[in-house]
């Protein structure tokens, strides 16, 4: 549902208000469609999770991917620097694995904005993920599927800017293993510094996903700063933390947990 109403807020001029209410308004109008209660739950449902089967399966692809290519990444760079625990170690390693990953799940991400942005009552409305996959390939060609990457590099390097953070905040611990409130208190900050410095990138690109009309990056922030200024560049960032911050955190700490379990 929040992730619902971000991409909206992303992708309109109109205020936090009218998004919400242009929501409930088609959930009414599927009441009206189908009077019987359990039909009008079954489709209200639909339309509050429409996007979250690619969302499931983008961030599961993405962190596992991440840390795996994170790790590897800072084992040669410190194998070949000698600098394990440098900031510039983690930064670089966090950003190539940034790439690596965007690389990957962008078709995903994609496919995600295509379906949450628009209604399941609109003209031609995608079916599902898979509806929506097809959709794309046959109507823009198989290079849709990596718009808005360059964009994107904005998220990477939010990647890059929380990964480094994050670990100085634990190396300042000086422990190998730190206990429970530490992780979190590291996960919670470096996901919130990251986010606020590179959030207006993710308006971008959710524009630019959305856009079946080809444009530039440069007159995608244009048309934000004319029609919007700054704070469009962060419209939705509120519900964006509210989303994003408690699954940062719990991701963190079931990894850091799990890693120190395993480790001897």
């Amino acid at each position: 549902m929040l992730n619902l109403i971000k991409i909206r807020l992303q992708l309109s001029n109109d205020p936090f208000k009218v998004v919400i209410s242009n929501i409930v308004s088609n959930a009414r109008k599927l009441f009206q469609q189908n009077p019987r209660h359990k039909y009008f739950a079954l489709q209200f449902i639909e339309s509050i999770y429409r996007g979250i089967g690619p969302n499931l399966l983008g961030n599961m692809c993405a962190w596992s991917l991440y840390f795996t290519f994170y790790n590897e990444y800072k084992r040669l760079l410190g194998a070949a620097t000698g600098e394990t625990k440098h900031p510039m170690t983690y930064f670089a390693s966090s950003t190539l694995a940034g790439l690596s990953t965007g690389v990957v799940t962008n078709p995903i991400w994609v496919t995600k904005v295509r379906l949450l942005a628009s209604s399941k009552l609109s003209p031609n409305a995608y079916r599902n993920m898979w509806h929506c996959l097809y959709s794309m390939y046959l109507n823009e060609g198989i290079l849709l599927f990596w718009k808005g990457g360059l964009a994107g590099t904005f998220l990477i390097f939010q990647g890059a800017f929380q990964i480094t953070l994050y670990d100085k905040l634990k190396d300042s611990f000086h422990r190998d293993k730190l206990s429970t409130t530490e992780y979190i208190y590291c996960s919670l900050t470096s996901k919130v510094v990251s986010m606020l410095l590179t959030y207006p990138g993710q308006v971008v690109r959710a524009q630019l996903q959305n856009s079946i009309v080809k444009l530039k990056i440069s007159q995608v922030i244009s048309n934000i700063y004319k029609e919007q200024g700054l704070k469009g560049f962060f419209r939705g960032v509120g519900t964006n933390l509210l989303r994003v911050v408690p699954a940062t955190v719990t991701t963190f700490l079931i990894y850091e947990k799990v890693k120190d379990h395993l480790q001897p």
